[in-house]
């Protein structure tokens, strides 16, 4: 049963994500009518910062 609360709680967490980008790609395209592709671009680095912060401190 733990595994399914946490499988269930990373998942809702992932699409939390997932939904937040998606919603900024809207808002964008809405009020200029163009596609922003470096939204892409600045999450892609927040990723690799998390990533490295979190190895280094050793919580990984």
């Amino acid at each position: 049963m733990d595994t399914f609360i946490q499988l269930t709680l990373s998942g809702v967490a992932d699409g939390a994500i997932l939904s937040l980008v998606a919603l900024g790609f809207v808002l964008i395209y809405k009020s200029s009518d163009v596609i922003n592709f470096a939204q892409g671009e600045l999450l892609m680095i927040g990723s690799y910062l998390t990533y490295a912060t979190i190895t280094q401190i050793g919580l990984a």
